[in-house]
């Protein structure tokens, strides 16, 4: 170990990212992190391109291209919108906030009785299994609950009872996490 390595252990000293995210981030949460944030970059230059393009098309009155490179664009904005949704998601995840929400809120929401949810929605649960609701399938044990996680054998859609009330009423994250708290 170095002096400095040391120092820093003695003075329980805290790098930028431990004072920024409240704990040391995995490895590959950064590389995720940096990935989200390059590829928004790649489609913004992308966006910039074709919107110079389709200039170029308007002066030569080029109809075909026009089209064409309005449908690329579009594209494009989608792919944006989904990833910029994404690396906020994950930022936050990060930082150890979720739009606000603490921890324990979260922790409480994921406790919440999976087997409740199934039978609020109308499932038959025996034995801890029932038909899977995300598929619709007709296979009256393909859903399995163990430790308050679902699995499915045919869809192999997993998660846990915020990811289900997600999936079944079609809601965001955090409107489940309120959904779940009564």
């Amino acid at each position: 170990m170095t002096n400095l390595e040391q120092w820093k252990q003695k003075n329980k000293w805290l790098n930028l990212t431990d004072h920024f995210f409240g704990h040391r981030p995995k490895k590959n949460d950064l590389h995720t992190f940096a990935g989200l944030c390059q590829e928004i970059d790649t489609i913004w230059d992308e966006i910039f391109h074709n919107q110079d393009m389709m200039d170029k098309y308007i002066d030569c009155c080029d109809l075909q291209n026009i089209l064409y490179t309005k449908y690329v664009l579009d594209g494009l904005k989608l792919r944006l919108n989904k990833l910029e949704m994404n690396l906020k998601y994950k930022g936050e995840a990060l930082m150890g906030n979720v739009t606000g929400m603490q921890q324990e809120t979260i922790t409480r929401a994921k406790e919440y009785p999976m087997l409740n949810i199934l039978e609020a929605f109308g499932c038959v649960v025996k034995r801890d299994r029932c038909k899977c609701p995300v598929h619709g399938g007709n296979n009256p044990t393909s859903f399995a609950i163990k430790e308050n996680r679902g699995y499915c054998n045919s869809c192999h859609w997993k998660g846990d009872s915020i990811a289900l009330y997600q999936e079944l009423y079609k809601v965001d994250f955090v409107l489940a996490v309120k959904e779940l708290q009564g």
